[in-house]
């Protein structure tokens, strides 16, 4: 459940700014763990 709310916030983030680098690509996950476990 939470892999798939996660995976969702990833990819809804991913189109609101392209991660076109691992440090960006690696915020962007960083940022969605963080509101799951909010």
């Amino acid at each position: 459940m939470v892999k798939i709310a996660l995976t969702v916030c990833y990819i809804s983030k991913l189109d609101v700014e392209t991660a076109d680098t691992d440090w960006r690509l690696s915020e962007l996950v960083r940022s969605c763990y963080w509101e799951m476990s909010v």
